[in-house]
Order: C-alpha cells, then structure tokens, then sequence
C-alpha cells in the first residue's frame, strides 16, 4: 500500500500521528507570532498518513529544515526552498494529497503559492523515487488539493468560506477562514480541505 512506502521513506521525526480512534490530526505550530498554535483537522479517512515540510521540534523552536534541500542554494530569490506546513495523504478511490499552509492573517498570495507548488514539485520528486525503487507500488498521486488555512477574512475572496454542499475546485488554491478559540486553537473539518 502506498501509505506504507510514505512511512519507509519520510523521515519519522517530520511525521504527524493522527489519532485513528476519533479520525483527528492536530498541526501545531511553533511560531510565536502565529493566532493558531494548534490546528485540528477532524474526520481524517482511516487510510490516511501525514508529515510537515516545516519541521521543528518542541524544545528548541528552531526550524531543523529550514529548506526543502540543502542541495538548493538558501540565497535563492526566487523562493525554490520555501514549503508548506503539511502534508495529508489519502485515499478516496484514488490517492489524493492535500497540501496545506496556515497563515495568521493576511498571506502573500504569490509567497504562499511558491510554498504549495515547491511542495507539489516535492511529492511528484517523491513519487519518481517511488516508481524506481517500489515498482510494485503504484505512487501515482491523481489529484493535489492546495489549501490556505487563515485566520482572518480581510483579503479572502467571499466564496471562500465552506458549506457542506460546496464541490471540491481541482488545481486552484482554496482560502479557508476559521475562527480562532481564546486558548489558540482552531478546528477544521477534513472535507473543507477537498
């Protein structure tokens, strides 16, 4: 199964468990300027795996990644090394991955393309690792859902915000506004980010 050659080959420190028994995946994030210090996403599907491209561990609050590759020059004006907070793997018929920054207030749209489509880039890099070294496995992802999660809605087109009977927009950058609870903490649901 594709989830299991994700777990053989994603280093296990940048790895996020999601607790199976309730289907909920919690994103913290270290940045002491960020609204939200702790993001969950409930509803999970079962057949589900999670990283982050934006590791850093509790203790130091220091990025151990700072970059996508160390083999890509950090100088870079571009912003090739820039990645988004996470990951989601899936399944739904086929395998899907969700991509998804969080932003405190007012993201930069052009900054915060640059990070979903690196990561993009950097799924489709692993997915060309994983036709040569898993033939077995079939890695192809089939769709990529690129979410900003934001805390604001100053900025955010209307149509922005989620309603159950919305249909998913394939290959575009979805804004999704979520409220903020006074121990910064703020919850999703996992078919807003599709």
């Amino acid at each position: 199964m594709l989830i299991d050659v994700y777990k053989d080959i994603i280093n296990p420190e940048v790895v996020l468990p999601i607790d199976t028994s309730v289907g909920t995946l919690t994103l913290k994030e270290p940045d002491v300027c960020s609204k939200i210090k702790k993001l969950y996403i409930n509803n999970v599907p079962e057949e589900s795996f999670a990283f982050t491209l934006d590791f850093s561990p509790n203790k130091t609050k220091k990025k151990i990644y700072s970059k996508l590759s160390n083999y890509l020059n950090p100088k870079n004006k571009i912003g090739i090394n820039k990645s988004c907070d996470l990951v989601i793997l899936f399944k739904d018929n086929n395998w899907k991955i969700i991509l998804l920054e969080l932003k405190s207030d007012r993201p930069v749209k052009l900054a915060t393309e640059k990070q979903l489509i690196n990561s993009e880039l950097f799924i489709k890099y692993l997915e060309l690792m994983i036709a040569q070294y898993y033939p077995e496995t079939n890695g192809k992802i089939n769709t990529f859902n690129k979410t900003v999660v934001v805390t604001s809605n100053r900025n955010i087109p209307k149509n922005s915000t989620y309603r159950p009977s919305m249909k998913p927009i394939k290959n575009i950058i979805n804004y999704l506004h979520t409220s903020v609870l006074s121990s910064k903490e703020a919850h999703i649901h996992f078919n807003q980010l599709i």
